[in-house]
């Protein structure tokens, strides 16, 4: 057998040695039975025993590991309604670097740190907080105390689960989806329209959104949507209505542009589109005037937000999660919060301790036979995990 895995184990102060090393070599199914944190009464797969010792043996890693994250799924849960601050289930084979804490009640915002190990083994670290998190608090409390304010310790704000890119992705799709509703209410629209020139908020220059993107992916990801497919269509047919405007006043027609800016301080192009206005009816002026506020929509605005709370736009009818949105979750804790939405709490807890990639791969086979289901991240109103 390769020694290589051994020695990355090794090298994370995780390698199984002794008597652990043989349930290792076998594929890592000779579990101790010592080391099950669920009732062993009810359990049905096969237990073997050792010639050699008193101790008994899972001989199936994976029955052993769904059961075992079940019953650490639940004492994060017990842990949790103790009013601990926080749970944090480290994946499988982590080290817990306990160098790295100090320790603190619960009352002073002192978190449990659960450690799974490759040899079935479960460690709880009850009251920590990271060193910098420890000393900023400290810090801040010396501050309180010298201007005697008394507001003793505060806990350091949580990092949020969502990236930067992540969060670009969820402004691009929930734009496009909004602005989609936003042409189908050209009343509403042109109300909205009237706010903006009023309070010159958003992307009010005029100018369109420039759908900016965080990464290559992201930015491939919204094209290829079919709320950006529809909208692209919708340009296509407004840039016909106003044809005989750009031409009048002899203005490039952009094949792949939008309507929004074209010729911005050119008095010549505003007279020749308000002659075609006047010319077209109130309907199709609506149409237009509903998909210049679409497309000068700023996504990621608290605007873009109210309005899709408001047309209660059902997310799910304009977008599918893809793969670049599983890629972007990095926060295990998340994915496993979005499990638990999709396939349950005790499908989720059967993961629980288990590789991000792995939690991944397993919430984007369930989401696939979830038709309906939709993020939270991307609800309208958004909601969080």
């Amino acid at each position: 057998m390769p020694t290589a895995p051994w020695f990355k184990l090794w090298n994370d102060n995780d390698a199984p040695t002794g008597q652990d090393l043989k349930g290792w070599l076998f594929g890592g199914a000779a579990i101790r039975t010592k080391f099950a944190l669920f009732d062993l009464a009810p359990y049905t797969k096969k237990i073997t025993g050792d010639l050699f010792s008193e101790d008994s043996f899972f001989t199936d890693a994976t029955e052993f590991w769904a059961a075992q994250d079940e019953a650490i799924a639940a004492r994060r849960d017990a842990y949790l309604a103790a009013k601990w601050s926080d749970v944090v289930i480290l994946e499988r084979g982590k080290q817990f670097p306990q160098w790295d804490f100090v320790k603190a009640s619960k009352k002073d915002g002192g978190r449990v740190y659960i450690e799974p190990t490759h040899t079935g083994e479960v460690r709880f670290h009850e009251g920590y907080v990271g060193q910098s998190e420890f000393r900023k608090a400290q810090k801040q409390a010396r501050k309180a105390e010298a201007k005697d304010k008394g507001t003793g310790e505060q806990d350091a704000p949580a990092r949020s689960p969502i990236t930067q890119t992540m969060q670009s992705y969820l402004d691009l799709h929930r734009h496009a989806v909004v602005r989609l509703a936003v042409l189908a209410r050209p009343a509403d629209a042109l109300r909205l329209l009237i706010a903006h020139a009023v309070a010159a908020s958003g992307n009010w220059s005029v100018r369109p959104d420039r759908q900016s993107a965080r990464a290559d992916a992201v930015g491939e990801s919204v094209q290829a949507s079919p709320a950006q497919a529809a909208f692209d269509t919708e340009a296509k047919a407004m840039r016909a209505l106003l044809a005989p405007a750009f031409k009048s006043a002899r203005a490039d027609d952009e094949e792949d542009g939008g309507i929004a800016g074209r010729g911005h301080g050119d008095s010549e192009i505003t007279i020749a589109i308000f002659q075609r206005l006047l010319k077209l009816k109130n309907a199709e002026v609506g149409r237009i005037g509903a998909f210049v506020m679409a497309e000068t929509l700023a996504s990621g605005s608290a605007v873009t937000d109210f309005f899709g709370a408001f047309a209660k736009i059902e997310t799910r009818q304009h977008w599918t999660p893809d793969a670049v949105f599983f890629d972007l979750m990095k926060d295990r804790a998340s994915v496993n919060t979005m499990m638990a939405d999709v396939a349950g709490k005790k499908t989720a807890d059967k993961t629980v301790s288990a590789k991000l990639k792995d939690q991944r791969v397993a919430l984007a086979d369930a989401a696939s036979n979830a038709p309906a289901w939709c993020p939270g991240w991307m609800r309208f109103p958004a909601k969080g995990l």
